[in-house]
């Protein structure tokens, strides 16, 4: 009579031949209401500590996830994410044992869960990675969050939650540029992808996981995109749409931050920092994030336009709405104000910048303004108040 396997998934108990595990909390809790999440094999009786530690309350036994402790938890996906490889290799291991038909017990499962689990698995690799970045500060919250949509790019590629690191071959970089470009993506988006990945699989290669860059053999590169601002006519039309409140209110904050970058220079990262104690004096006095290392702070005085957008405000001065939500909902903003140009969030900083010069500003103070170490780039927003002169010099064509 053949074998048979029985793999409940999820985390409930899977019994195979030989043993069965189940998901359990240590009964015990931290000062801070935190308890130790466990994985406990029979034949013999094994408890395999996952390292995890979170409130035992906040877990789905239905659904077997952890409940996120407060909006935007920034742990609770990488932590599924660990319990789930977990499973998979439980699986794996047991599989391949009834295949082979071979004995398995909970001590040979758990000595394999010790030697593997972000030692095989990219996604788990690179979510790590984030993770770990994130907490150092490294990398903002919000580039955690970017950096976490990209690697999920890849499971929307191989259509599975796990990627074993021998599979981020040349071959996969290739055809995952492939797959995105027939989808219609823009050369740029996909290279920001790649420029994501390619963090994570360099830092597989040092940590000696990967044995050959596949970006060794694969290079991609960003293409010069139109810089497009919007005119000073488009700019005053938003502003009635924000103060008639016209939008849905995720669009109405989205507007408003926007704005508020057009009059004052300010990146999306800045934005998602800038607080009410930034405030001084009706000015912004804030060290911006790109950059930070050379410790340049900005002083950039308030328009009465700009302090009517954060008027009654404190803490945080805009509520928080991811990069991709943001320029989601710009694009609807865009349709319903009939903007001549696509508008992404940095449309704003163009924007800024090239009023401020049509508007008789100097290079040198936007510069300054803008935080730019070279006047150089600033003299992008030159050339583009020249190209709007021409079109608008071009308009005396009509008259005859």
């Amino acid at each position: 009579m053949p074998k048979t396997l029985k793999i409940r998934t999820l985390m409930e108990k899977i019994t195979t031949t030989e043993f069965k595990y189940t998901v359990i909390f240590d009964s015990r809790t931290t000062a801070n209401g935190m308890s130790t999440l466990y994985i406990r094999f029979s034949n013999p009786k094994i408890d395999f500590n996952t390292g995890i530690k979170w409130p035992k309350e906040l877990f789905d036994p239905k659904k077997d996830l952890l409940l996120p402790r407060f909006k935007n938890d920034p742990d609770v996906e990488m932590l599924n994410l660990k319990v789930s490889q977990y499973k998979s290799i439980i699986h794996k291991i047991a599989l391949r044992a009834f295949v082979d038909d071979a004995p398995v017990n909970s001590r040979y499962i758990v000595d394999s869960l010790k030697n593997q689990t972000t030692k095989t698995d990219f996604i788990a690799f690179a979510f790590s990675e984030i993770y770990n970045r994130c907490k150092r500060n490294i990398i903002t919250y919000e580039t955690n969050n970017n950096h976490k949509a990209v690697i999920m790019r890849l499971t929307e590629f191989f259509k599975r939650k796990h990627v074993g690191l021998e599979e981020m071959t040349l071959k996969t970089i290739q055809d995952f540029n492939q797959h995105y470009y027939k989808k219609g993506l823009t050369a740029n988006t996909i290279a920001s992808y790649h420029k994501v990945i390619k963090t994570y699989i360099n830092e597989a290669v040092k940590q000696n996981l990967i044995k050959e860059n596949p970006y060794d053999s694969y290079k991609f590169k960003f293409v010069p995109s139109e810089r497009s601002a919007l005119t000073q006519d488009e700019v005053k039309n938003l502003m009635t749409i924000f103060r008639e409140n016209q939008l849905e209110p995720i669009q109405h904050e989205v507007l408003r931050r926007f704005l508020f970058s057009c009059l004052t220079g300010l990146r999306i990262s800045d934005t998602h920092r800038i607080t009410d104690k930034h405030i001084q004096n009706g000015k912004i006095v804030i060290k911006p994030y790109k950059g930070r290392k050379n410790g340049k702070i900005l002083h950039l005085p308030l328009a009465a336009a700009a302090k009517e957008l954060i008027e009654g405000r404190t803490g945080f001065l805009f509520h928080p709405i991811t990069d991709q939500a943001i320029n989601r909902n710009l694009k609807i903003i865009g349709a319903y104000g009939r903007l001549s140009t696509n508008v992404t969030f940095h449309t704003s900083r163009y924007t800024f910048g090239t009023i401020f010069i049509e508007l008789g500003g100097d290079v040198q103070s936007l510069c300054d303004l803008m935080g730019h170490h070279s006047i150089t780039i600033t003299q992008i927003y030159l050339k583009m108040a020249d190209q709007r002169k021409a079109q608008l010099m071009a308009n005396f064509d009509k008259m005859f």
